[in-house]
């Protein structure tokens, strides 16, 4: 009956530090997806322009172009990442100093329209 009992306590342990490992991973990711949310990407564009871009998340972007923010969701790209929403089309490949942006017209039949900018140069901010 004592192994019963040290069994049990044993299992309720055991159980226990896999709970609270759980726990530590889920407030681990909750942070990173909120420091993804508050950064803020700044592509200078060879018009002048700069656009902001701030990756909520793995699927998601806002890009701030012209002082308007376009919610976009990431989309079937070559190379690089693309997202798509409202008019605009989204491309970027790389990070830092050396990324390439291009932001495109989005056609309503769902291809991609016209350059609208050619951005590079990405700098972090917050």
């Amino acid at each position: 009956m004592k192994k019963l009992i040290q069994i049990a306590m044993i299992s309720m342990l055991v159980l226990a530090a896999c709970n609270d490992n759980a726990e530590n991973s889920n407030e681990e990711s909750r942070d990173d997806t909120q420091q993804m949310a508050t950064q803020v990407t700044q592509y200078e564009c060879d018009s002048g322009e700069a656009i902001d871009v701030s990756y909520t998340s793995n699927e998601t972007a806002k890009v701030t172009y012209q002082g308007q923010d376009y919610a976009m969701k990431i989309a079937v790209s070559g190379s690089g990442a693309s997202y798509v929403g409202g008019k605009y089309e989204w491309w970027v490949k790389g990070d830092g100093p050396d990324a390439e942006g291009t932001l495109f017209e989005h056609n309503d039949d769902d291809t991609t329209g016209d350059i609208v900018e050619r951005c590079n140069g990405a700098k972090a901010t917050v």
